[in-house]
């Protein structure tokens, strides 16, 4: 694992990117940038995982659907933590899904009025996390290509075990899987099994 001070580099990048793109384009206030940091900032710094789970836990579905604006960002994050519990890969998970559903609010046509995005967790606890981004589709809608476009996915590379888009004409998912680490690791033959 990469020590947390490198981790968080991709993310201050990614969210100095995302707030250039948000003012820019006037989806975000300065005012509402300033808190979207501070709200990062704080949910990675604050909640760093102190205890870790037992991995003879059964597996943890969850599915929520969100209203398809950038403030709701923030509620994902506590959704997904809560459903983490004791989850050594937490906060890599958290950073994922924050800029999955970041990208579906600011760049699909979730971010259109009544438009909404579905996050999907399954925690197999001593194997892995698999998380899901669900949104309307549409063309993403971001600045002309710059050396600091797709930041946001660079967070996805660094700490995913693997990951993929899938589209259709509904919309498009974003996925991520996390492994846990090999010292957390259930025994062979556990009980879990995630979607592939």
């Amino acid at each position: 694992m990469l020590p947390s001070t490198r981790r968080m580099a991709p993310v201050i990048d990614a969210a100095a990117w995302r707030l250039k793109v948000g003012v820019a384009f006037g989806g975000i206030s300065g005012g509402q940038a300033v808190l979207y940091v501070n709200e990062l900032v704080s949910d990675y710094e604050g909640n760093a995982m102190q205890t870790p789970a037992t991995a003879s836990l059964g597996l943890r579905v969850s599915a929520s659907t969100y209203p398809g604006g950038a403030e709701h960002v923030r509620q994902v994050r506590a959704d997904v933590r809560r459903l983490l519990g004791g989850c050594p890969v937490a906060d890599d998970v958290i950073l994922c899904v924050s800029e999955l559903a970041a990208n579906a609010a600011l760049h699909s046509d979730s971010r259109r009025p009544g438009g909404t995005f579905t996050v999907r967790t399954e925690n197999c606890p001593g194997d892995s996390v698999r998380i899901e981004v669900e949104d309307a589709g549409g063309p993403w809608v971001g600045p002309a290509p710059d050396p600091a476009h797709g930041r946001g996915l660079d967070i996805i590379r660094t700490l995913a075990t693997d990951w993929g888009i899938t589209t259709s004409p509904a919309g498009r998912t974003v996925w991520v899987r996390v492994d846990w680490p090999g010292d957390h690791r259930r025994q062979p033959g556990g009980t879990c099994a995630l979607a592939a």
